[in-house]
């Protein structure tokens, strides 16, 4: 593989990992708004379900997205 080749494909790679990590932002984003919505508040379990099912945390996939964007800005910062 000649190096423009090589050039190429990298590019192609970092554009398909900065779509994955927006991607991964918006599915985070996403569960985050299930927790703060309030539909169903009429209901007598509503309580109880925002407690249990729908507050979740997403603590551990926002650290998983700061980690990969650091390790990604790290490498675009070697070229």
């Amino acid at each position: 593989m000649k190096v423009h080749e090589k050039a190429k494909a990298y590019d192609e790679l970092m554009k398909d990992i900065e779509k994955f990590i927006v991607e991964l932002t918006q599915h985070a984003d996403s569960i985050d708004s299930i927790s703060n919505s309030e539909e169903g508040k009429d209901s007598p379990t509503y309580y109880a379900r925002k407690c249990g099912i729908l507050g979740g945390s997403n603590f551990g996939l926002q650290m998983k997205i700061s980690t990969f964007k650091g390790v990604l800005n790290r490498y675009k910062r070697l070229k």
